[in-house]
């Protein structure tokens, strides 16, 4: 007891001391200018998943390195806040949904890395946070809201990972620390679980979840089970493919990764655009569109 009570001292104190020297080391600052604009009554929900930043990969599908990875987030970006002027947006909703670093969990992940892993995260934090603070600039309000994904874990070993031990950990420690002063961006904590997002949309329970741990058939009866709530959608990742279906009346939707194909993908002879989801929501009828963007 007392050596998990010192690891739990020790873990709270590397948080502490993370976000001081954020603060004290500010080598990315931006001259916030909120536009004027009127919204309407409906909200916008952007997915963002498998990033896999680091990954470096060329194939007759696919070319996906640092560059490439810059490029897509600038045109996702640009997409989003083009998508979200046009319906008069009120409020923008990020949903991270992990696996933004590509991570050491297996050796081959290791030689496809074109960065290591404390870089990866770096890079990423920094990346979410010129996101947001764009989206705020252009949005009434933004709320994000994110899991870790199974790539930034620390062990290699699945069984002996520790879920806490996840370099994304570290993803949202930087923005709370970036963002504090920007008023109208909000980071959500997760009230359930660390891996589970539970979201009201205009009235509309979202749950959002990575999905290493679960499958498209059953992942709104499970979650529904576990959490005692009954969502009308639930958000997922990891499958680096677009597909929907409905179980009971609840909507489940995989959101394409921004990696697109790599080796692995083209070794189990599957396929899929690079891209991202983002969707309008009305306070009456949910979920009015989506617009699948490709990035590749």
């Amino acid at each position: 007891y007392r050596k998990l009570y010192d690891y739990e001292a020790r873990y709270e104190h590397l948080k502490d001391e993370f976000i001081q020297l954020i603060k004290e080391n500010d080598n990315v600052k931006l001259n916030f200018q909120p536009r004027e604009y009127t919204p309407s009554e409906k909200d916008g929900v952007l997915l963002l998943s498998d990033w896999h930043f680091g990954l470096k990969t060329d194939n007759c599908w696919n070319k996906y390195d640092t560059n490439e990875f810059y490029k897509r987030i600038e045109k996702l970006v640009n997409y989003t806040i083009q998508y979200g002027k046009f319906h008069n947006i009120n409020t923008l909703h990020v949903f991270g949904l992990g696996d933004f670093v590509n991570g050491i969990i297996r050796v081959s992940t290791r030689v496809a890395n074109e960065e290591d892993i404390v870089y990866q995260t770096k890079k990423v934090a920094e990346t979410l946070y010129n996101m947001l603070f764009k989206f705020a600039e252009t949005f009434k309000q933004v709320k994000f809201y994110m899991v870790t994904g199974n790539h930034g874990r620390v062990s290699p070993n699945k069984q002996d990972s520790i879920e806490k031990e996840n370099f994304e950990e570290f993803i949202n420690w930087y923005l709370e620390a970036k963002l504090e002063n920007i008023n109208n961006v909000e980071i959500v904590q997760n009230k359930y679980d660390k891996g589970i997002i539970v979201a009201n949309i205009l009235g509309h329970t979202c749950l959002g979840v990575h999905g290493d741990k679960d499958k498209i058939d059953d992942v709104a009866q499970n979650l529904s089970l576990m959490l005692k709530v009954i969502p009308e959608y639930v958000f997922t990742a990891d499958k680096h493919h677009l597909e929907e279906n409905e179980v009971q009346g609840v909507e489940v939707i995989i959101n394409r990764s921004l990696c697109g194909v790599d080796e692995y993908s083209q070794s189990i002879r599957k396929s899929s655009y690079a891209g991202q989801s983002f969707m309008i929501f009305d306070k009456e009828i949910g979920r009015e569109c989506t617009y699948n963007i490709k990035l590749n």
